[in-house]
């Protein structure tokens, strides 16, 4: 019964225009044993890291704690150092800093590498994901999808040349001249497309794409392409998230969101981390995330489209009709963890041809100066000074081969550096 619901899920059903039923089957979903119930009341607290701000997070996370009101919920949002290198440290250490992660992409193999997640096949929510939505093995489950296609600007595309398949944005000169801007994200939209269609498939576009249609080559984010259609600066650009497109649309610029078939999915993951003091609460809160209650209370925070199997419909989705009925390419954590490292050489080959970005080297030196708290190194090659940036979530960092923070980082140390000049940000430090 809707009297029944936590007020706050009443809340946000008003203000979504939903009917009760819609969360019809919840009871189900969130029958655990009593035994975690019990648990969950000892340990009295929960730890999650993961990537939506605080905002949204006080929003979504009301009707949990309405729910289940002797848990308290320690959020916080977190680079991909803090939620995947960091995790894995401690818990290799014996430590834990936190009890959930997500959104760790292709963390997954680390994770995995260190055995350092929980098997979650026993949520009842486990049932509420469809196969691609959640992993095999149990060691996640998909919270939310993300859809990266993208974003047009109204005033200067006509509806007729809007490509039906992404193949057609090849041949069809509307999308010459610098009038489609591309940017450095392919792992969310043809890391998907090479899973659906093969690596073939992939190089093919990749080279065409950029010796004949000869996109603009932009450095910004996914976010800032949006900002800048909707600005005129190019007719149509991406990647860029359904999101985005749909918080720019309801501030009244004229952007538009569409999806060639098929439609890149991103599927974003959550999991457990094994051995962490609050096992039952942990539970509880995962089960509830992929529960209808939790989705539903997830997308009223973020307008993020849903990872349940039943709720993949017109009401909760900010562009239903580039999404629904349409055929999807869905990215898992594993396809990153398996293709992604195929992929990158050919896009990175193609990528630095026409940017005009140096091309990768490796280099064996002694670090001399680190600076910022590890944001920076410099090191001498030849008897000059090179210095390159160190970023906590791009950059892989091992020392003796262990997964290991920037902060780490001495001088003295023997590293091997890939890199691609002076100035620039390393992608890899192996040190010992």
């Amino acid at each position: 019964k809707a009297a029944d619901l936590p007020k706050a899920t009443q809340t946000i059903l008003s203000d979504l225009k939903l009917k009760s039923s819609v969360l019809d089957g919840l009871d189900r979903e969130l029958a655990v044993p009593q035994a975690w119930i019990d648990g969950a009341r000892k340990e009295g607290s929960v730890r999650l890291v993961s990537t939506f701000d605080a905002g949204h997070y006080r929003k979504l996370i009301k009707p949990f704690l309405e729910r289940y009101p002797f848990l308290k919920v320690d959020y916080s949002r977190s680079s991909y150092q803090q939620r995947v290198t960091n995790v894995i440290i401690a818990f290799k250490e014996g430590r834990h800093t936190t009890d959930i992660v997500s959104s760790f992409g292709g963390g997954l193999a680390l994770f995995r590498q260190s055995n350092a997640l929980a098997d979650l096949r026993d949520l009842p929510g486990y049932q509420n994901l469809g196969a691609n939505s959640r992993s095999p093995d149990g060691l996640w489950v998909g919270y939310r999808r993300q859809y990266f296609c993208a974003t047009y600007n109204t005033n200067l595309v006509k509806p007729a040349d809007l490509p039906k398949k992404w193949t057609d944005i090849l041949d069809n000169p509307a999308w010459r001249n610098g009038n489609l801007a591309v940017n450095n994200l392919p792992q969310v939209w043809l890391l998907p497309l090479w899973g659906a269609f093969g690596e073939n498939y992939a190089r093919n576009f990749v080279t065409r794409l950029f010796e004949d249609v000869k996109p603009q080559i932009r450095k910004e984010g996914a976010s800032a392409l949006v900002s800048l259609t909707a600005a005129g600066e190019f007719h149509m650009a991406f990647p860029t998230s359904d999101a985005r497109a749909f918080q720019m649309r309801k501030k009244g610029a004229p952007v538009g969101f569409h999806c060639p078939d098929p439609v890149p999915t991103l599927i974003a993951a959550m999991g457990i981390v094994r051995g962490n003091p609050h096992p039952n609460a942990s539970r509880l809160l995962v089960n509830w995330f992929v529960s209808k209650e939790g989705q539903i209370a997830f997308h009223s925070a973020t307008f993020s489209p849903l990872a349940h199997k039943d709720l993949q419909q017109r009401e909760l989705l900010a562009w239903p009709d580039e999404i629904l009925g349409r055929e999807v390419a869905i990215r898992t954590p594993d396809l990153i963890v398996n293709e992604y490292p195929k992929l990158i050489p050919i896009w990175n080959s193609a990528w630095r041809k026409t940017s005009g970005e140096k091309e990768e080297t490796t280099v064996a030196v002694k670090i001399d100066v680190v600076n910022k708290g590890g944001r920076e190194v410099t090191f001498a090659i030849s008897g000059k000074k090179e210095t390159v940036g160190v970023s906590g979530s791009r950059t892989k960092i091992t020392i003796n081969g262990k997964p290991a923070r920037r902060n780490a980082l001495k001088p003295g140390l023997s590293c091997d550096v890939t890199y691609t000049g002076s100035g620039s940000e390393a992608k890899i430090l192996a040190c010992k």
